[in-house]
């Protein structure tokens, strides 16, 4: 098991840079009211599930009456259709019987609208959690009938404490009992948080990745050579310049890349190709310094062509040969 289910946050004192959606689960905590259904919504790895975990334990619900399904793994209205007939049934022990849908923007228009007849039809024993990164693809009817529990990308510093609070519990990392400040253990963590874009599951699992290494030059160097951005930048340039554009350099590129990096790879492609319009296709070195250039219609074509080919309409699921797809689509238009 990975340090972030080891050291999933087991009490709301211990989540990190979520004040707002803490507050809001300790009002119904407080209150003994929960919702019969509630969204919660944000960027990756930032603990919405986690909370929804929490809320299942303080209302005394655990398996076989809990149940977690991951719509990325089950998108079609069969697996919907079965929670349904099921629904009915009263739970083994407790109160409650609770379905927590996971990424539930990725289920098919048909799957969200047998979802809408559930969350109007459900009986009282019954409460669905939805957790997604995206919920502009739910059906509004279905925000509608939700309670709304937002959480955001958590800051460098609230990243690191919870670095720190990992490596102070966990004697087998070689950085535990030796990070204080000023020292390079601490610069490790810091860079570990900078690196890792708002998201606590993302800086936890690199902390995982480079555990096994024995001095922080190594860790560093690991760190570097896992910065997606830097990865997106390198891709992005070579795609939107029609001189740079070589598949083989493209390829280099994505090789070693995961799919669960596929999607923030793709996003920061799109982001950059974005600018490359806004900026009218002048590089931004040449905005920095002031100087005056025309508009480059060669580039400004290329990064049109490159939203066209990466922006995804329904649910993006094709993880890392889906974006080798477009990258090399890209590279031959």
């Amino acid at each position: 098991m990975g340090l972030y289910q080891t050291h999933r946050p087991r009490d709301l004192a211990d989540v990190k840079g979520q004040k707002e959606a803490v507050g809001i689960i300790r009002g119904h905590l407080e209150r003994g009211v929960f919702p019969p259904a509630t969204l919660y919504y944000g960027p990756s790895g930032t603990g919405k599930t986690t909370l929804a975990r929490y809320v299942c334990k303080e209302l005394g619900c655990k398996p076989p009456n809990l149940q977690l399904v991951n719509a990325a793994d089950d998108r079609g209205i069969d697996t919907v259709r079965s929670i349904r007939d099921k629904m009915g049934s009263a739970p083994l022990m407790g109160k409650y019987r609770i379905w927590i849908f996971d990424e539930c923007h990725q289920w098919t228009s048909q799957a969200q609208s047998v979802l809408l007849e559930m969350l109007e039809d459900a009986p009282d024993h019954v409460k669905f959690m939805l957790c997604t990164t995206d919920p502009q693809k739910l059906l509004p009817t279905i925000r509608g009938r939700c309670a709304e529990i937002k959480t955001k990308e958590l800051d460098e510093d609230d990243l690191y404490q919870a670095l720190l609070s990992v490596c102070l519990k966990e004697e087998k990392l070689d950085l535990s009992k030796r990070v204080v400040k000023k020292t390079p253990e601490e610069k490790v963590l810091r860079l570990i948080a900078e690196k890792a874009e708002g998201s606590a599951r993302a800086a936890i699992q690199r902390l995982d990745d480079i555990s096994g290494l024995k001095t922080t030059e190594e860790q560093l160097r690991a760190i570097m050579l896992k910065d997606v951005k830097s990865w997106s930048k390198s891709i992005a340039q070579l795609l939107i310049d029609p001189e740079k554009t070589v598949w083989a350099d493209v390829a280099e590129q994505l090789k070693g890349k995961t799919n669960d990096e596929a999607e923030s790879i793709r996003q920061q492609i799109m982001g950059w190709a974005n600018s490359v319009l806004l900026d009218q296709g002048i590089p931004k070195w040449a905005i920095k310094q002031g100087k005056k250039f025309a508009p480059n219609q060669k580039r400004m074509e290329r990064a049109h062509r490159i939203l066209e080919i990466f922006e995804c309409l329904g649910p993006y699921d094709g993880g890392l040969h889906r974006l080798t797809r477009f990258c090399y689509e890209a590279c031959n238009s």
